[in-house]
């Protein structure tokens, strides 16, 4: 390959490499918003998981709200029943049916605590799987900006591979110039020794 071939082959990759890296910086100017939304959806959804499931967060306060209000009935309609009984029937309230009255309100908080208690488990569960998605979904940030720098940086590598391979290619006056000058340089440095031509 000629000089002037060579200095058109790297004139032609440093022109790709301009264009290439042009085309990267675009991809990068619209990464860049992308990734940063795809973080903030990620903190929107971790600010909602900890607002629903955190110790006294929504999904506790509605959970402790409905137990509550189903106990509470529970332990009124029993009591009703037995007040109506006694009136119905003419005995009065008996202490049997004191007793029945809140041994059933005994009963209902304890299975209000169970079911409670199951209600935390569930709350705990479901933070722990908000933040496990959270942690996961930006632990693959570094990864999508490695993808994105990593193309980019492999496409300049070939670009340069290919100016690298032009410029190992030696023209005629690579090859000849040298020649040419140090046969000049003898000969003019043998006329102007003692004794030369020029001396």
């Amino acid at each position: 390959m000629g000089r002037s071939e060579s200095k058109q082959s790297f004139q032609d990759s440093q022109a790709a490499a301009r264009q290439s890296g042009a085309n990267a910086a675009a991809a990068f100017g619209q990464l860049g918003p992308a990734i940063g939304n795809f973080q903030q959806g990620v903190k929107n959804y971790l600010d909602w998981s900890n607002a629903e499931f955190a110790p006294g967060g929504e999904f506790e306060k509605d959970t402790t709200a409905e137990l509550a209000s189903a106990n509470s009935g529970g332990q009124n309609s029993t009591q009703d029943y037995m007040t109506n009984l006694g009136l119905r029937t003419g005995s009065g309230t008996t202490p049997q049916m004191v007793r029945a009255a809140q041994e059933d309100d005994r009963e209902g908080r304890r299975q209000m605590s169970q079911r409670l208690l199951g209600a935390n488990q569930q709350r705990i569960a479901a933070m722990g799987h908000g933040l496990e998605y959270a942690a996961n979904a930006l632990g693959n940030v570094p990864e999508m900006w490695n993808r994105a720098y990593g193309t980019s940086v492999g496409g300049q590598g070939s670009a340069l591979q290919s100016e690298s391979n032009s410029a190992r290619t030696s023209g005629f006056w690579d090859t000849f110039l040298p020649a040419l000058v140090g046969g000049a340089g003898q000969a003019l440095t043998g006329g102007f020794a003692p004794g030369g031509r020029f001396a």
